[in-house]
């Protein structure tokens, strides 16, 4: 449950005020992604909290990225 997520199978923490952008480019609430398995990017803030995050189309998926 949020703040509390999973990237790579390890615990993480999203920051306060953490960003989360849909497919859309539109804000989405942490609590409607709650059980799911997506592919994002994500960006730490300073204290290494995870603080914006960017859910991936199928196209988007298909990309090699660095630290996948």
């Amino acid at each position: 449950m949020p703040p509390n997520v999973l990237v790579n199978g390890q615990a993480e923490r999203l920051s306060p005020g953490a960003r989360i952008k849909g497919l859309n480019n539109q804000l989405v609430l942490s609590g409607s992604l709650v059980g799911q398995r997506l592919l994002v990017n994500y960006l730490r803030d300073p204290q290494g909290l995870i603080h914006e995050v960017w859910l991936l189309s199928e196209a988007e998926a298909q990309q090699k990225r660095a630290g996948m």
